[in-house]
């Protein structure tokens, strides 16, 4: 995980290096092992071919990156305020691949052509490296960084479909004059942005962009109606007035330099592989199923830092740390519990301990467990709702825990998250639409069942005045949802 930060000049405004700084700060939890700005001046200057550019580090960092000057140092303070920028890009670093200097960011290709802020991981960049260096290009580092802007430099935006990983990334292209936002096609890693009349603001989290204070922190009324239905949020829009979630598989596109610009916004090409037809027995599909999973494990095992490995005592993370166990001998696990003091009945079946236990005998892990009790989610819900943005924390309290434990540890950690999805777990969400008559029934049936903090007639008592006309918006952005499935 890492945090990116960027501010594009729409209008007539200067930009200010602290909102860049600020919104970098407040997403350090992000990245805590390095940080790097970047601010440019599009087509103009004797200095560079296309333009003006300069590079910064963290006083923090500096010691890392000695041939930068820090962003709060005296040529900082010399040099910023002499050009009127059109772009300024930050980065907080987590280090997975390639812990050296070299894999700094903002980082740019061999002709400063094109430069990259990147938070996700490409699981698939070593075998991108290959191809391309037997195109003829030249690698400096074993980051995964560097394969994405090599790739980029072959293709262009088209490389988007060729990458499998969890990313959420902004390209400056300084010849093209021209900035793309783009997230992985299942939506892992988030992008946020928002639009005001002078400034085009984008970070990894809201309060990234809110740090800018380039926008105020305001609910959104249609926002608020379909979180008070859902306890979630399905569209582009947050509980945040004014900024959006850039959906899975989307570019924004926008030119740079010029004065209000259009944004461009367009799905890439999935490019999942076509098999042809998909199997219609039991044994061959189950084999197609596995070898996609485990390959899909081993990917992601691919990693500089220590790896883990969360264990439910599951389907999902029991599957996960069997085949990841194979790879690394003694693999470090680790499990949330409760404290079952006075707990009878039912809810002793919460505490997964027993089960992780025994799994991890089973599959020759190294194991560890933290016990929560009875103050704990309370204890941590400001914090936890200070890093989500959002105020539904669900099993966020619990995960925080085993996520400080496993921190002492690892620095990353594999989880089991979407199996169910995947899989078809949870079958009593299905029931009420199974037993539909027809489509309008089903999709009435869902919409009913997904209700999860108050039904449809109990929000008009809440929602008065001028907050009523939004009522229709969960209904509005569900049925949407719906009408993209096949």
């Amino acid at each position: 995980m890492c945090g990116v930060a960027g501010i594009l000049k729409l209008g007539e405004r200067r930009i200010d290096p602290d909102w860049i700084e600020a919104m970098c700060r407040v997403q350090a939890h992000r990245g805590p092992d390095d940080a790097g700005y970047a601010f440019f001046r599009h087509g103009e200057g004797q200095r560079r071919e296309g333009g003006y550019w300069v590079e910064f580090t963290d006083a923090e960092f500096a010691h890392l990156n000695e041939h930068l000057p820090a962003i709060q140092g005296d040529y900082a303070r010399h040099e910023l305020p002499r050009y009127d920028f059109d772009l300024a890009l930050g980065h907080r670093r987590l280090s997975i691949l390639d812990l050296t200097h070299y894999g700094h960011q903002p980082m740019a290709n061999s002709d400063r052509r094109l430069w990259v802020v990147l938070n996700g991981e490409i699981y698939n960049f070593p075998q991108l490296r290959s191809d391309l260096e037997a195109k003829g290009h030249v690698f400096r580092t074993r980051s995964d960084t560097e394969v994405l802007l090599h790739l980029w430099e072959d293709q262009g935006p088209d490389c988007l479909a060729a990458l499998d990983g969890m990313f959420g990334i902004a390209v400056y292209d300084r010849t093209a004059g021209r900035l793309y936002l783009a997230r992985d096609r299942f939506g892992v890693k988030p992008m946020y942005w928002a639009r005001t009349d002078d400034f085009l603001v984008f970070a990894s989290e809201p309060k990234g962009i809110l740090a800018s204070g380039r926008i105020e922190p305001r609910i959104d009324p249609g926002s608020l109606a379909e979180y008070m239905t859902f306890q979630n949020l399905y569209g582009e829009r947050i509980l945040f007035e004014g900024i959006h979630l850039l959906p899975p598989g989307e570019v924004l596109e926008v030119d740079v330099g010029t004065v209000s610009p259009t944004l461009r916004r367009h799905r890439y090409q999935p490019g999942f592989p076509s098999g042809g037809a998909a199997p219609t027995d039991m044994d061959t599909a189950a084999a197609e199923v596995a070898d996609a999973f485990e390959s899909a494990v081993r990917r992601q095992l691919i990693s500089d830092v220590p790896v883990g490995s969360y264990l439910s005592g599951g389907m999902d993370s029991g599957s996960i740390v069997a085949v990841a166990g194979r790879e690394f001998p003694r693999l470090l696990t680790f499990t949330g519990g409760f404290d079952l003091t006075n707990v009878s009945g039912i809810e002793q079946g919460f505490d997964e301990r027993p089960m992780a236990e025994r799994l991890s005998h089973l599959l020759q892990t190294e194991h560890y467990d933290v016990v929560l009790h009875a103050g704990d989610m309370p204890a941590a819900m400001e914090r936890l709702a200070w890093h989500m943005d959002d105020p539904r924390l669900g099993m966020c309290h619990q995960n925080w825990y085993v996520a400080k434990l496993a921190s002492k540890f690892v620095k990353v950690c594999l989880a089991g998250a979407g199996g169910d999805e995947l899989f078809g777990g949870y079958p009593w969400r299905y029931r009420q639409g199974l037993r539909a008559a027809d489509e309008a029934a089903f999709d009435e049936a869902c919409f009913e069942h997904w209700h999860r903090l108050l039904p449809g007639d109990e929000l008009p008592g809440i929602f008065t005045g001028e907050l009523q006309p939004h009522l229709a918006r969960p209904r509005e952005t569900f049925d949407a949802l719906m009408a993209g499935l096949p």
